[in-house]
């Protein structure tokens, strides 16, 4: 009788530890999931209120079509300039970019040599994993120095 009782404790902790590792992962799961989504969206923001600027020597630019889908499958296309530079990485110019106007500002930047961009700060000093993750850092302005 007693063997029996210890015998039905030990399963009930077994099942125990068991059900606190599931809820435990499911609770780690919650919170990465709102990380990433609410992060962003923080990461954004901040971007948005401490702009930087950053002078990078320009290697090539190329006129381009970039586009993004929500998660409903709907999605936009929007011109834009890819610039490659040689001290910042790969940036990509959206604002102000049209179809009539994309090409001639990828041949300005191209022959400019050194440019100054305005960028997001938080963008700009995580580049490097931004772009793990396919994830450009936006311009929002420049100016050439010729």
């Amino acid at each position: 009788m007693e063997k029996e009782a210890r015998s039905a404790d030990a399963l009930r902790r077994k099942r125990k530890r068991g059900n606190i590792l599931v809820f435990s992962v499911l609770g780690l799961a919650v919170v990465v999931t709102i990380g990433i989504v609410g992060g962003g969206q923080l990461f954004k923001a901040y971007d948005r209120s401490h702009q930087i600027e950053e002078t990078c020597e320009v290697r090539k630019a190329e006129a381009s079509s970039g586009g993004s889908t929500s998660s409903r499958g709907v999605g936009t296309l929007f011109d834009q300039v890819e610039v490659d530079t040689k001290d910042c990485g790969p940036l990509v110019l959206r604002r102000g970019v049209t179809e009539q106007n994309k090409q001639e500002i990828a041949d300005e930047l191209s022959s400019a040599g050194r440019v100054q961009f305005r960028v997001g700060a938080a963008s700009f000093k995580w580049r490097e994993v931004l772009h793990t993750f396919r994830t450009p850092v936006i311009v929002q302005s420049y100016v050439a120095h010729e």
